[in-house]
């Protein structure tokens, strides 16, 4: 679904927008949204992201691993099962027995 952005320019990038959108025949907001384009695929193109994403989806990993660790321990497992981890026996994943707390001695 497309989304709305609302944006402020100055008066002179407004004028120049909407000057340049009238002597091609578009609108302005088709302007603005072939120039976001072109600049995302220049940015794509060039590489220079590329080291920055792959950077933010090792982060992901990372913090997807800690949580899967933390998840399982509060499941009693101690190490998470993986997505791509096959289980081969044949009964049903039965979830596991919550951890029984001490009672403080009454005083």
């Amino acid at each position: 679904m497309p989304k709305t952005l609302a944006i402020k320019l100055s008066d002179e990038l407004h004028a120049t927008a909407a000057a340049v959108a009238s002597l091609e025949g578009i609108s302005l907001t088709e302007l603005i949204r072939t120039s976001i384009e072109n600049h995302l695929d220049a940015k794509r193109d060039s590489g220079e992201l590329a080291s920055k994403a792959q950077a933010v989806l090792d982060d992901i990993e990372r913090e997807a691993e800690v949580r899967r660790e933390a998840i399982a321990g509060l499941l009693g497992n101690g190490t998470a099962k993986g997505a791509d981890d096959e289980d081969d026996s044949e009964e049903p994943d039965k979830p596991a027995a919550p951890a029984k707390r001490a009672r403080k001695a009454s005083a």
